[in-house]
């Protein structure tokens, strides 16, 4: 399988009648005239970039002929020029850090040759363009549906630098949007950007947050309340570290805390008092060190941690250490060790 195929997850590919028939030819030499017998009812297309040339090669109507000597190899290297089926069309979508302008049917001579590659990689030394169109809505759709979860934000990023952002209907629906936070996970950060004003609301900024605390710098005004980053801070507690602080209190400082681990490093220091910090390291023993050394219950929240984990030890500074610690993390170890 090529590198441009794995950019994207088909998992149907298998049920595919038209991934199927093309397989079966995979690292092939075929005239035109015998490609043309065997798919004659599969329409092909050509990907092509704003200025419609690859290296040295000018696409245009009619007749393109490759001016290297064709090769018919499984690398992708000179000596013959790209095309894909229609329904696989969105894998070329993005590729060579470009995002395709237009699309164009072709039709193979039958005095050239065909090399395929894979079901959706296939190289002619000639091929006949028609007029090129903008590429369908349908296959951004796909792309984003479909294609490994890194190359999206790329994508986006462009269609909105070139103002094409807001011509894809459905990235104008906010059940899209929803789906697309919940593909990226973990990557979607500063993906509320990209989001239409109009459907940008506190479902779509919650579940985005959940994935990336940074998301919360980008919500929109109507959403910048107290009520908001509190039920945000519930969700993903990192944000605690990004909002202002004038929205900040000490019960949402112990939401955050209770929301994951690894949290107390990001409340403001003003707000690490006993309470906050005892939640932490119930949900988390390592919090120990961003305790501040100098809360008055310093060594006992300590000696609290090491108790729910002897390990935790490790992480407190060894001028703040007593024997009452290390007594306490032999007892556990002892404990773990009998039973």
């Amino acid at each position: 399988m090529s590198m441009i195929v794995s950019y994207v997850l088909d998992r149907d590919l298998n049920e595919d009648p038209i991934v199927s028939r093309l397989s079966k030819f995979i690292g092939k030499d075929l005239s035109g005239e015998d490609f043309n017998q065997l798919f004659a009812d599969i329409e092909f297309v050509k990907m092509t970039n704003s200025e419609e040339k690859h290296k040295t090669i000018q696409y245009g109507d009619g007749l393109n002929i490759d001016t290297e000597e064709f090769k018919p190899s499984m690398y992708i290297d000179k000596g013959g020029m790209y095309f894909t089926t229609k329904k696989y069309a969105h894998i070329w979508l993005y590729y060579g850090d470009q995002l395709m302008s237009y699309m164009r049917k072709v039709t193979i001579p039958n005095d050239a040759r065909i090399f395929i590659k894979d079901y959706a990689t296939i190289k002619t030394d000639k091929f006949i363009l028609d007029r090129r169109i903008e590429i369908d809505e349908d296959i951004y759709k796909k792309f984003v549906h479909k294609a490994q979860t890194y190359y999206i934000k790329p994508v986006l990023e462009i269609l909105k630098t070139e103002n094409k952002l807001k011509n894809l209907t459905f990235l104008r629906d906010k059940t899209e949007w929803l789906k697309l936070i919940d593909r990226l996970g973990s990557l979607c950060g500063g993906l509320l950007v990209y989001i239409p004003e109009e459907i940008v609301d506190n479902d779509i900024c919650i579940k985005a947050i959940k994935n990336d605390e940074h998301e919360i710098l980008y919500i929109p005004e109507f959403l910048k309340n107290k009520e908001f980053y509190m039920n945000a801070a519930k969700i993903n507690g990192k944000i605690i570290g990004l909002i202002p602080k004038e929205f900040i209190d000490k019960d949402m400082c112990i939401e955050a805390v209770k929301s994951r681990k690894n949290v107390l490093a990001s409340v403001p220091k003003e707000f690490r008092d006993n309470d906050v910090c005892r939640t932490a390291i119930k949900k988390d023993g390592e919090s120990v060190r961003h305790i501040p050394e100098n809360l008055i219950n310093y060594r006992e929240l300590c000696i609290e941690a090491i108790k729910n984990d002897c390990d935790v030890i490790m992480s407190i500074p060894r001028h703040m250490l007593t024997s009452n610690m290390l007594m306490t993390c032999n007892e556990v170890w002892d404990h773990l060790m009998t039973d």
